[in-house]
């Protein structure tokens, strides 16, 4: 189970969030396949260090219009929150 982003990185162009959504992805992908945050807390903290967090998503979607994978972003960076942010 795994998210299909290739990191083109077109949704972070129109992110108004500064979100590293590729970054985050990655990060949840090793959440995903391990089912555990343990091998992926360093790499969470360092895509949010100086960027916005999977709770910053406003969900303007803006980002899901320059996708060319068709990712359902916010809806992962609401999922994303839950895991990371609670």
């Amino acid at each position: 189970p795994r998210i299909p982003c290739t990191s083109c990185k077109y949704c972070v162009e129109s992110c108004p969030q500064n979100i590293g959504i590729p970054d985050l992805f990655e990060v949840y992908n090793t959440y995903l396949v391990h089912n555990s945050t343990a091998n992926s807390d360093f790499s969470y903290m360092m895509a949010t260090k100086d960027r916005g967090k999977p709770s910053d998503c406003i969900a303007c979607r803006a980002c899901e219009e320059h996708c060319p994978q068709h990712i359902g972003i916010s809806d992962h960076m609401r999922e994303m929150a839950k895991i990371y942010e609670s």
